[in-house]
């Protein structure tokens, strides 16, 4: 049976332990070597851009997305641009 040997670590990285970004609009703000692992809505908000390259060319996209106030989406992008308050974690 597997087993994580070091699971408090683990659980930290996962939920946003490695910092996070209050953005009241716009572009988040994101560390080096860092990603964004979810993203909170604090009022509606739409997403109009996320990036998974660093270069923002690969897989990303620019349409918008809204996301009701209070809902958490989760994934792993390098950049982010959102139109209303929201908290972004990194990972």
């Amino acid at each position: 049976m597997s087993k994580l040997s070091n699971t408090t670590q683990h659980n930290l990285a996962t939920f946003g332990q490695l910092g996070s970004d209050y953005v009241a609009s716009g572009a988040v703000t994101v560390p080096s070597g860092k990603s964004i692992v979810a993203i909170t809505a604090l009022a509606e908000t739409n997403i109009t851009s996320l990036a998974v390259s660093a270069t923002g060319t690969d897989a990303s996209f620019t349409d918008n997305v809204t996301i009701p106030a209070g809902v958490t989406v989760y994934g792993k992008w390098t950049a982010a641009t959102s139109s209303a308050a929201a908290i972004a974690y990194f990972g």
